[in-house]
């Protein structure tokens, strides 16, 4: 018998394995494909994704990526979704694939049934063998070489560990969980890292079980982040489509809205004006399925459109200090506002952080019905800070809460009213609001 090498083994067991899977959706009679499932479980945590948004989610190439989109468009399982920026070009699943969903979520618990079978047959975890084989290559390179950027010494290593640690001692929201993330971080042992990429790695992981918002990353990253950050500063966010009554504002982000600066009151009376809609709605759907947060001001602003005239306390936010800063509406005259048009709010996994609050306070307020999937469960807001070994170190300096029930959403997330799968979440908030309408 021919002995073969691990990468045609690889290649051989993955086209075995989705050859099995793939005649098993032809004798269901639907065209999905096994390789089309990553895909399609992103779009399931999210309304919609760029190629990009999807190879990052997935963890496939780029190339993959569009390959695998391509395919699915043509076979009429994804459509094209809209984006607020207009250079961006978005996809989310077809009606029908979501027809199709319930016999695609039915073969995955079959083949998820048939992989656990082959597990105990061959008395191994083959899945859990491939990620730590996975985990090893994030750790060091496969073929060491002019690609390899280059080994950290252990020195260098236990001090880029303690800089961090140093950081999170003097910044982080709970001094007590501070010190415990420090002391982790300082014990780290004494060996050499191939990469400043793949120390940050290693210490995110160290820290991520205490705050999922830790994150460590090489400086000129983080610096790049922040300059898309102020590149989309002038921007609104979110769009807005009426349709016999209902008003469905779809938000990408919740934008700065500053209203000190030329450029923050042109963002706000853009924001205004795309709201005038509400004046006539009779009922109103925000989609935040997807939606990653922002800043506090649109939470704010979004608010003041659903509530009476006066100043209306929104989220309270806590330093570690003990300081505490209350965020209001600024009951704006200039508005078009609804305090009685009923609202629902749509959620999944990927919603998070200002998009929490602003679904967390729309609900203790009495002002609307979440509908989806629960959310994402990052609540504290934070800041990247710089290391002098070129890493920098994402850190949670407050602490939001509810100003009427005390409650959080760190770590747990928001539970919808409503639950059902977050892309029909929409459909399912219209039956809810035809049946109280009586329509």
């Amino acid at each position: 018998m021919t002995s073969h090498t691990l990468g045609t083994n690889l290649r051989r067991l993955l086209i075995t394995l989705d050859g099995a899977v793939d005649r098993a959706y032809e004798a269901e009679g639907i065209t999905f494909r096994a390789a089309f499932t990553p895909v399609t479980r992103a779009l399931l945590r999210h309304l919609s994704l760029s190629v990009g948004g999807l190879a990052r989610e997935t963890g496939m190439t780029r190339s993959a990526t569009s390959q695998t989109v391509a395919h699915m468009r043509r076979l009429d399982l994804l459509t094209q979704a809209e984006s607020t920026d207009g250079r961006e070009r978005r996809v989310r699943l077809s009606p029908l694939c979501l027809e199709q969903l319930p016999l695609i979520e039915r073969r995955w618990r079959l083949t998820n049934e048939a992989a656990r079978a082959l597990d105990q047959e061959l008395e191994t975890d083959l899945n859990g063998t491939i990620e730590a084989a996975l985990a090893a290559l994030e750790r060091r390179p496969y073929l060491p070489g002019k690609y390899d950027p280059g080994s950290i010494d252990a020195a260098d290593v236990a001090v880029a560990a303690a800089e961090v640690a140093d950081l999170v001692t003097e910044h982080y929201v709970h001094p007590a969980t501070g010190h415990r993330v420090a002391d982790e971080l300082r014990s780290l042992p004494a060996t050499e890292e191939p990469s400043l990429t793949t120390l940050a790695a290693t210490l995110t992981q160290v820290m991520r079980p205490h705050d999922a918002h830790f994150q460590v990353v090489p400086t000129a990253k983080s610096r790049r982040r922040n300059r898309r950050a102020r590149a989309r500063a002038g921007e609104v966010g979110f769009t807005v489509s009426e349709d016999s009554g209902v008003v469905l504002v779809e938000i990408a982000e919740f934008v700065h809205l500053d209203p000190d600066t030329e450029a923050g009151r042109h963002t706000i009376e853009t924001a205004r004006e795309r709201l005038r809609v509400l004046t006539d709605a009779r009922t109103v759907v925000f989609d935040l399925r997807g939606t990653p947060g922002g800043a506090p001001s649109m939470v704010e602003f979004l608010v003041d459109h659903l509530v009476p005239a006066e100043p209306v306390e929104v989220v309270t936010f806590h330093s570690r200090k003990g300081e505490v800063w209350r965020s209001w509406t600024a009951a704006d005259p200039d508005i078009a506002r609804r305090p009685d048009v009923p609202v629902y709010v749509l959620v999944d996994a990927g919603t998070a952080s200002a998009a929490e609050s602003f679904a967390l306070a729309l609900r203790t307020l009495g002002r609307a019905t979440l509908v989806g999937h629960r959310t994402a469960g990052a609540a504290n807001p934070g800041d990247y800070f710089a290391t002098g070994s070129g890493l920098s170190v994402f850190i949670s300096t407050g602490a939001p809460a509810d100003p009427r029930t005390g409650a959080t959403w760190e770590g747990t997330g928001l539970a919808p009213d409503l639950a059902c799968h977050a892309p029909l979440a929409f459909q399912r908030a219209l039956e809810e609001w035809q049946a109280l309408d009586g329509r």
